[in-house]
């Protein structure tokens, strides 16, 4: 089985160095080559350079969930300064993010860095789950890219209602309070799409047969009912009718 994880890039980094680039020093994937070579006293792994709490609950949770056997995971952050970067990739610090850009900014600078390009690599790869940890801004620079390319199962962050393939998880306050009051760790809102993968990762290290709980998270509806039960959150009824008609057809 394989999990794709795509996490975003964070303000909060391993080195803070007056003399990082910007955005407007970084406008291509060349780019990152060059940056590494200038600052090489202060390189290291993509999944160690942010450490705000989104991103190291995130790391967390695909960690957890590689100690059950058969389950291979992918993790990759979409970075506003060098484009899409495998966990393991060696960057050095810098300071851009899509957070704040409008949107024309935010697919010019996704072209810029060659995003649409990479995420079509990626997605030749055949997943059987997608965990998609990003902001909005992130999900512009990605999106119908993205999910026009994944054939699974996805996990996405936002207010819109969740489909037969697409879970979308709300971020909003209330569900945040939810799943906390039930003795689950929170980072708040700007930690919580990190805190969940941990959450539903330790769920089934939890379980007598954990490969086969992640297993049953193929199933779209599957995965939204444990999600929802971790706050004791009613699911829509217009979901659970959708999934009704859909298993009997």
């Amino acid at each position: 089985m394989r999990i794709l994880v795509i996490g975003s890039c964070g303000k909060r980094k391993q080195f803070s160095i007056p003399n990082a680039p910007q955005c407007g020093d970084l406008l291509t994937k060349n780019d990152l080559h060059k940056w590494r070579n200038e600052l090489s006293d202060f390189v290291c792994p993509t999944r160690e350079m942010y450490t705000g709490n989104q991103h190291r609950e995130l790391v967390r949770g695909v960690d957890l969930i590689r100690q059950i056997k058969g389950i291979e995971v992918h993790l990759y952050i979409i970075s506003a300064g060098f484009g899409l970067l495998h966990e393991y990739e060696l960057i050095p610090p810098y300071e851009c993010s899509f957070s704040g850009m409008k949107t024309k900014e935010i697919r010019q600078r996704a072209t810029q860095l060659s995003l649409k390009d990479d995420i079509k690599r990626i997605c030749r790869v055949r997943y059987d789950l997608a965990y998609i940890a990003l902001g909005k801004e992130y999900l512009r620079a990605i999106d119908s890219e993205l999910l026009s390319n994944l054939k699974c199962t996805v996990v996405k962050f936002g207010p819109d209602l969740p489909t037969e393939q697409v879970i979308h998880i709300p971020t909003d306050t209330a569900t945040i309070k939810a799943i906390s009051k039930k003795g689950h760790k929170i980072h708040g809102i700007a930690g919580f799409k990190g805190d969940l993968l941990r959450i539903i990762a330790n769920h089934a290290l939890a379980q007598s047969d954990p490969y086969s709980e992640v297993a049953s998270w193929i199933d779209s509806y599957s995965l939204l009912q444990l999600i929802y039960s971790l706050g004791a959150l009613g699911i829509p009824p217009q979901i659970i009718q959708t999934s009704i008609v859909t298993d009997s057809s």
